[in-house]
């Protein structure tokens, strides 16, 4: 009668294999070596935006000019955002130029993995007469911006025609 030797390495293997997929996966990782993004970090900035403005025609005495901001996320890789939700300052008028600044601080947690996460600036300048009614069209428009360094000020200028 012969003998039928098995080896022993198939049946460990058997043992081993249902256990390696059955652990749970290690912090960070979703369990096939695909790392999960970092833990969020916290960072504060502030954007001062400068409205440069050019009138086609004069206001009459005592109208004012309103510029407003206010600060959007744009970005997946943005955790949470938080700023004021419109900033408003009032134009100061020179003739037929007139210049605001509209200051948005904000503070917010990203992705390290994803840092060049963005956001979306949208603005309104109105004018206004002394008694409070509009005198022209109001001016309103977005657009993107990268986040500034953490801690600082970025400074925005921009230039309209009225």
């Amino acid at each position: 009668m012969q003998r039928v030797r098995l080896s022993l390495l198939p049946w460990l293997a058997l043992l081993v294999f249902p256990a390696v997929w059955a652990a749970p996966p290690s912090a960070g990782t979703f369990g096939v070596g695909v790392v999960r993004g970092a833990a969020p970090v916290a960072a504060s900035a502030a954007y001062a935006v400068r409205f440069s403005l050019f009138l086609a025609r004069t206001l009459p005495p005592g109208a004012a000019i309103l510029c407003k901001a206010r600060l959007t996320s744009k970005d997946h890789g943005l955790r949470s955002l938080s700023a004021q939700p419109v900033q408003s300052g009032q134009a100061t008028l020179v003739g037929s130029n007139a210049n605001c600044s509209v200051h948005i601080p904000f503070t917010w947690a990203y992705d390290p993995s994803n840092p060049a996460s963005s956001a979306e600036i949208l603005y309104e300048i109105d004018t206004v007469s002394a008694a409070g009614q509009p005198l022209l069209a109001p001016r309103v428009q977005s657009f993107q911006v990268s986040y500034p360094t953490p801690n600082t000020t970025a400074t925005l200028d921009l230039q309209l025609a009225f």
